[in-house]
């Protein structure tokens, strides 16, 4: 085999490596990906720096848009785990931004969820009890989480000094 085919076949294997491991990190196809490999591998050496120069400030400035456009989302409860309520105080779980916070990529996400464990959305206030709801996002970043807050219902009592 004459020398040049050596490299020549060399070039191929290398370029169908590089292309399988970008099609299987990417998940493009790897016709698609062994193409635009070839044409940068047709290209002079400071085309390609230039090349692979933008593509990774394109990473990069794409890694660190995502970071900065999620700083500040959440999925919490504003009132914490467990939530103390008197005897006869008013609780309207149809307000729920009350109650929970959700933002999703940089916006207000409270649209996307719901409340399981509770009929109606209504707690009964007037007796001392316990109940359990559970807060669900259909929210695609937290479609897999639920928030579970305990609301008692409790009469205030009063110490007197002796």
């Amino acid at each position: 085999m004459s020398n040049t085919k050596r490299k020549s076949s060399s070039k191929r294997s290398i370029n169908d490596s590089i292309s399988k491991k970008i099609s299987s990190k990417t998940g493009i196809k790897k016709e698609y990906v062994s193409k635009n490999v070839r044409q940068v591998s047709k290209l002079k050496f400071g085309e390609r720096i230039v090349v692979i120069a933008f593509f990774l400030l394109g990473i990069g400035i794409g890694y660190f848009g995502i970071n900065f456009m999620q700083r500040k989302d959440q999925f919490s409860l504003v009132n914490g785990e467990v939530f103390n309520v008197n005897v006869g105080e008013e609780i309207d779980l149809n307000n729920i931004q009350k109650y929970v916070v959700c933002i999703s990529y940089g916006r207000n996400a409270i649209d996307s969820v719901t409340i399981e464990g509770i009929d109606e959305l209504r707690i009964d206030t007037s007796v001392e009890t316990t109940y359990e709801v559970v807060y669900a996002s259909t929210d695609f970043k937290y479609k897999n989480i639920k928030l579970t807050q305990k609301i008692i219902v409790s009469s205030v009592e009063e110490s007197y000094g002796d």
